[in-house]
C-alpha cells in the first residue's frame, strides 16, 4: 500500500483527520484532532510503517523531569514487548511506533483509533504543562 492510499482512507474516517499544512515527498504528514502525526515507511520492509506524534515543545525547566518519565514509560512499553517508545528531538516529545500497513478497512479504522488515542494523549499532556 502507498502512503497515499494510506492518506486516502485515513481521510475517510471523519474530520478529526485533516492534510497537515506542511506536506512532505517522502512521508505523510496529518493533523489528528489538531495534533501533527508522521507516518513514515520503513526503509527495508514495504509493509512496515512508523507513526510519529508530535506532543509538543517541553518547557526548559521541565526537561529534566519529562526525560525521567519518558525513562520510565519507555522501560514499560519494553517489558511489553511494543513497538512503540517515547523521544525526544529538539526539545519536542514525541511518541512512535511501528505497525503494518494495510487497506483493509478494518485495520485503517484500528490504526485511525490508535491516532486518535496518542492525539488526545498530546493534548492532554499539552493541557497539563
Amino acid at each position: 500500500m502507498k502512503l497515499s492510499d494510506l492518506e486516502t482512507s485515513l481521510l475517510k474516517l471523519g474530520p478529526s483527520f485533516k492534510k497537515s499544512a506542511t506536506p512532505t515527498n517522502d512521508a505523510l504528514r496529518l493533523e489528528v484532532d489538531d495534533v501533527d502525526v508522521t507516518v513514515v515507511p520503513d526503509g527495508t520492509n514495504a509493509d512496515r510503517i512508523t507513526v510519529c506524534c508530535l506532543f509538543g515543545t517541553i518547557p526548559p525547566d521541565q526537561m529534566h523531569e519529562v526525560l525521567r518519565g519518558v525513562v520510565a514509560q519507555n522501560v514499560e512499553l519494553m517489558r511489553q514487548a511494543s513497538t512503540a517508545a517515547f523521544g525526544v528531538s529538539d526539545g519536542d516529545l514525541m511518541y512512535a511506533f511501528s505497525t503494518d500497513i494495510s487497506n483493509e478497512p478494518a485495520l485503517v479504522q484500528a490504526l485511525g483509533g490508535v491516532m486518535r488515542s496518542a492525539a488526545a494523549q498530546a493534548l492532554q499532556w499539552q493541557q497539563s504543562l
